[in-house]
């Protein structure tokens, strides 16, 4: 069978809930045996976006939750368990949300896939690993943060197209990608760790899969398809309008003012700062971590009402509303910080509410217990008191926890309940994402872990990411320049691919590094002096120009790395405005000054574009040339490092 075939036969699966000769998307162990081998003897339910499957002995049903992204051509699916027998079921474990083999032509197979957050040496770098026949590789988060040690996105290419897969889930969750034969790949994914029995009436979930099939032998295609499905099926709307990441200075200047030394007078002192030249174009007022009381780390858990509780009552007396007003009057929006999940002994909530976390110490601090729906719905009472006192524009979450042994704890006291608490959790989390955007429409929040160890499909449709690594925290206070411009250059040139906003700390004024940071919006985490203002000014209205051309296809135009002896190079191009752009950057250690615009993608060689190339902020003048011109143009950069903005657009007959 062709892979064009199966996925043909795939997508009808989906659609109209009949097998046509292809397995189930999902497989289980149930009672010791494998789903393959009782499933199709079960009773068998079709509807237009589920599937059902029912155990007439023991009360199980399966549920497949589906929807096809027609437009797209992606698949979205979730695997639901429920008992809806009188006894205890038989142990469901090994659980794949997604089961699947192709029939593939003859030929190379490749796993493109990315790392994760966790790693400066990796950090968000994609890498391809070629599978031979017989062999597998495995994947996964084995501290239960999704995105810290390999992405869960993951693209398997073989002669003539191939799948791109996300799995979706901010738990431990595991893959394989598979040969067993020369022309067949195995795709499997679901949680890690699964042994359980479902209780009378209770049910579970498994992670959520989107696939989404490609044909061509052109990678980089494929991405293109993915970014467009993930801005319009997996990226939050404000206004009907996908989210864009702002432009926004990351606190004070932290050199002068410690993280747990800031206070009212501080803040004032920094919107006055950015007030005073508010034609710099800034867009938030960030409050970060150390306004919580003890400060950040051991205020942890002080999360209770009323709300100016949680902050710190000498440093802020009134609480965070001051600033939120000060902010707005600026002409800012306000985002603050919160780390709901990690409890800290002799908290407000370790002391008052124990029973919401999970505490292997036995002293209250520990996990806070988001499985617990009392826990989930007191969280979601205290933090939207204080989105709507403190006048929150956006809510910043952080998680700077490894959950698998407050999970494991709890897989310990019974053995036959493993998995129950992670999935609890899990569910309780997007439960309380959704039930705040829901409350508060027009709310951001930003999804944080200890950078971005939680970016995973999810979560993307309910957040954006705004501090994707904590990597450049070391360089900047190193004031290692080169260093974060690369690590921004190389994230953003990976995780593009696959997610289509994200940003973290930038650093500098100039345009190599300010356009480093930029990837549709920028936090800089530096306070630049009066003789730099007029060149952040310029940046960021250059960065405002640009910011159309974020949401269009992307294309690495060179191999993704940190090496600076190479050039970085990025393309956005908007297919149905007929423009984009490409940045450039010519790396501290690059020998050669000139580059050819060839890789371009979308150019037509006999149109006629006008073309501005910018060195510096202020935009070049604008030149006429036919495609085929542009694509033979050659681009100098003298400088060392140094940067340039190619920006075109198609001549309207």
């Amino acid at each position: 069978m062709s892979s064009e075939l199966l996925m043909v036969l795939f997508v009808a699966v989906l659609s109209v809930g009949t097998a046509l000769g292809v397995d189930p998307l999902f497989s289980f162990v149930y009672g010791g045996k494998h789903s393959s081998t009782f499933l199709k003897h079960w009773k068998r339910i079709s509807a237009s976006k589920a599937t059902i499957w029912q155990d007439p002995e023991t009360g199980l049903e399966v549920k497949l939750q589906s929807k096809m992204l027609k437009d797209t051509g992606g698949t979205d699916w979730t695997v639901v368990f429920t008992n809806h027998g009188t006894k205890p079921t038989p142990n469901i474990e090994q659980v794949f949300a997604v089961d699947l083999t192709y029939d593939i032509p003859k030929g190379n197979v490749i796993h493109h896939g990315i790392h994760g957050s966790a790693g400066p040496i990796t950090t968000w770098l994609p890498y391809d690993v070629p599978i031979p026949v017989g062999s597998s590789i495995e994947l996964g988060a084995p501290t239960g943060r999704p995105a810290e040690t390999t992405g869960p996105f993951f693209n398997v290419q073989w002669p003539g197209g191939g799948v791109l897969t996300a799995v979706g889930w901010s738990g431990c969750w595991q893959a394989y990608v598979s040969r067993p034969t020369e022309t067949t790949v195995r795709i499997q994914a679901g949680m890690k760790y699964c042994h359980l029995s479902l209780n009378p009436g209770e049910s579970i979930r498994t992670p959520r899969i989107v696939q989404l099939p490609w044909k061509g032998d052109d990678e980089s295609e494929a991405y293109v398809k993915w970014r467009r499905m993930m801005l319009k099926h997996f990226h939050p709307l404000l206004n009907g309008k996908p989210v864009m990441p702002p432009i926004v200075r990351v606190g004070p200047d932290i050199d002068a003012f410690p993280m747990d030394k800031m206070n009212e007078y501080c803040e004032a002192a920094v919107l006055k700062e950015i007030a005073d030249v508010s034609s710099h174009g800034f867009e938030y007022c960030w409050v970060d971590a150390y306004f919580t009381k003890w400060g950040f780390g051991d205020g942890m858990g002080n999360y209770a009402l009323p709300v100016n509780s949680i902050s710190d009552p000498v440093r802020f007396p009134r609480g965070m509303a001051p600033i939120a007003d000060a902010a707005h009057k600026a002409g800012l929006k306000f985002l603050l910080w919160f780390e709901p999940e990690r409890v800290a002994p002799n908290t407000s909530i370790a002391k008052m509410h124990p029973e919401f976390v999970i505490s292997p110490g036995g002293n209250g601090s520990g996990m806070f217990n988001l499985g617990d729906p009392h826990a989930r719905e007191y969280m979601t009472n205290v933090l939207s008191t204080a989105i709507t006192e403190w006048k929150m524009d956006c809510l910043r979450i952080d998680y700077n926890y490894h959950p698998l042994a407050y999970w494991q704890f709890e897989n310990a006291k019974n053995p036959n309940r493993v998995g129950v608490a992670e999935i609890r959790y899990v569910e309780g989390l997007y439960r309380l994402w959704d039930d705040l955007l829901k409350l508060h429409p027009g709310l951001m929040i930003d999804n944080c872990a200890s950078g971005g160890t939680r970016i995973e499909i999810e979560l993307c449709s309910r957040s954006i990411p705004l501090w994707r690594t904590d990597d450049t925290i070391g360089p900047f206070f190193d004031r290692n320049y080169s260093r974060v411009s690369i690590l921004n250059q190389s994230i953003s040139a990976g995780l593009n691919r696959y997610v289509p906003f994200s940003i973290s700390g930038g650093i500098g004024t100039d345009p190599y590094n300010f356009r480093s940071g930029f990837n549709g919006g920028i936090c800089t985490i530096d306070a630049p002096g009066p003789d730099k203002h007029a060149e952040l000014r310029a940046g960021i209205a250059e960065g405002k120009r640009l910011r159309k051309y974020y949401l269009g296809d992307y294309y690495a135009l060179a191999p993704v790395d940190q090496d600076p002896e190479h050039w970085c190079t990025m393309q956005f191009n908007r297919p149905k405005e007929r423009d984009g752009m490409a940045v450039l950057f010519r790396r501290e250690a690059c020998a050669s000054s000139e580059l050819s615009l060839a890789g371009l993608r979308g150019i037509d060689p006999s149109a006629s574009y006008m073309v501005w190339v910018s060195y510096g902020y202020e935009r070049g003048k604008v030149k006429t040339m036919k495609g085929s011109d542009l694509l033979a143009m050659m681009v100098k950069v003298d400088a060392k490092p140094g940067s340039v903005v190619v920006e075109y657009q198609q001549s309207r007959k």
